[in-house]
């Protein structure tokens, strides 16, 4: 039983060290993939945006690669919020180009005043695959403006 249990483990770490890249393994993250609309679309959920989003107080973010964690502060909290980001298959034409992206829940009307905090974290992998993919931006960076100036990032890819 000895001897199976050497080649075992003498094959496992074989396996494990065939396996390493000589990389630091990357924390696997739980994000929220960012959806893309067209124009008219985008028009619909700003309107939303206006009606539905809790009174935000407070909003940092940054980002890591494609992936982008906003830390909010807004008034509710009688519902648990659910947030999606919607991003127009449109940018602006400037130095940088900018690209607009709208914040958007599932719950209107939350009439609870209480300040909640919530972190949150977007995929933005497809829409830098689409930006690359349509020729309107090939890399970054691309300032990406998230409700009409709630908050702006540089995006760089």
């Amino acid at each position: 039983m000895g001897k199976t249990l050497t080649f075992i483990l003498t094959v496992a770490s074989a396996v494990t060290l065939a396996s390493c890249d000589g990389e630091a393994p990357r924390e696997v993250i739980d994000a929220i993939p960012i959806v893309l609309v067209d124009d008219s679309t985008y028009r619909a959920y700003f309107i939303l945006v206006v009606d539905s989003l809790p009174v935000i107080t407070q909003i940092q973010g940054n980002i890591e690669g494609d992936i982008l964690h906003l830390n909010i502060k807004y008034l509710g909290g009688c519902e648990e919020q659910e947030f999606e980001m919607f991003a127009g298959r449109f940018i602006s034409y400037s130095l940088p180009p900018q690209g607009h992206t709208l914040l958007v829940n599932s719950v209107s009307h939350d009439t609870c005043k209480v300040e909640t905090r919530t972190t949150l974290t977007f995929d933005l992998t497809p829409y830098r695959e689409y930006l690359q993919s349509s020729g309107l931006v090939n890399y970054g960076p691309i300032i990406v403006g998230i409700n009409r100036g709630l908050l702006a990032f540089a995006y760089h890819y």
